[in-house]
């Protein structure tokens, strides 16, 4: 008889065990019930911010490498499936080092087949959480950004990397068309020279653009707005962490400045 309870028990506590992985599997929540996460990216729904007190775009926002063949079914069907789930978004808010051309040119056609905008934001705020994101967008993930029908930046100190594929630019076809057609499509004939900057930098010597020189000569970014986060937050954007470490002399802002990835990466989230 002791034997049956014991055996009951366990069963009872294992049924609430699987209840609550289940519960936790899918976010614990309908804000989080489309949350998605695969191989080497994330992917969750969260209110864009360009400060503490402006938190009111609604986007989906990719943190992570670009990977191919994620556990759970590709990016771009990933973000479908996550679009689907929450018809009130409209932009797509990147923080990436890149990765694969393919999986990132998968991605930037489903942007522009919805017509969705796309940023880049230091802050997002999820379930009410403020999150300061150390924000980059950086080789592949530029190839995503670059499909908003908006390519908004909602901090003016973001920077963007840029450098050719590490093999040896076997996808250079693909990224002159891609953006010879998104020239066109867009009506935006300089981003063709996003394209030409793209190629020319090796891995080994790539380089640090800012907003505000990706938005007045290449017209890679549309929208620039004024925000900045507060003081005592982490300063935890590209080039704000570019500085950090470097010092002044890495400001993308000076011509021909080529910026060296440091030792630790061009982004140390440790210290942010």
């Amino acid at each position: 008889m002791l034997a049956r309870r014991i055996v009951a028990a366990g069963l009872v506590l294992l049924l609430i065990f699987a209840i609550a992985v289940a519960w936790f599997a899918w976010g614990g929540g309908a804000r989080r019930l489309a949350t998605r996460q695969g191989g080497n990216e994330f992917l969750t729904y969260a209110l864009a911010c360009g400060d503490e007190k402006s938190c009111n775009t609604p986007a989906i926002f990719f943190n992570g490498g670009v990977e191919p063949q994620a556990p759970h079914g590709d990016l771009a069907e990933n973000l479908n499936k996550l679009l689907e789930a929450h018809p009130d978004v409209r932009t797509i808010c990147f923080d990436s080092g890149g990765g694969n051309v393919q999986e990132a040119l998968k991605v930037a056609k489903l942007i522009e087949s919805r017509h969705l905008d796309t940023c880049v934001t230091q802050l997002a705020n999820n379930e009410g959480q403020l999150i300061y994101l150390a924000t980059a967008c950086h080789s592949s993930c530029i190839l995503m950004f670059a499909a908003g029908e908006r390519r908004i930046a909602l901090q003016p100190d973001i920077a963007f990397l840029f450098h050719r594929d590490d093999a040896g630019n076997l996808y250079k076809w693909d990224i002159e068309n891609f953006y010879k057609e998104r020239a066109h499509s867009a009506k935006e004939p300089r981003l063709i020279g996003v394209a030409e900057l793209t190629l020319s930098q090796s891995n080994e010597r790539p380089i640090l653009k800012s907003v505000a020189n990706l938005m007045s000569d290449y017209g890679l970014v549309t929208d620039v707005e004024a925000h900045n986060v507060k003081r005592n937050a982490p300063k935890c954007s590209a080039l704000a962490t570019c500085i950090r470490h470097e010092g002044p002399e890495c400001s993308p802002e000076k011509d021909g400045t080529v910026y060296v990835l440091p030792p630790t990466g061009l982004l140390d989230k440790r210290s942010c």
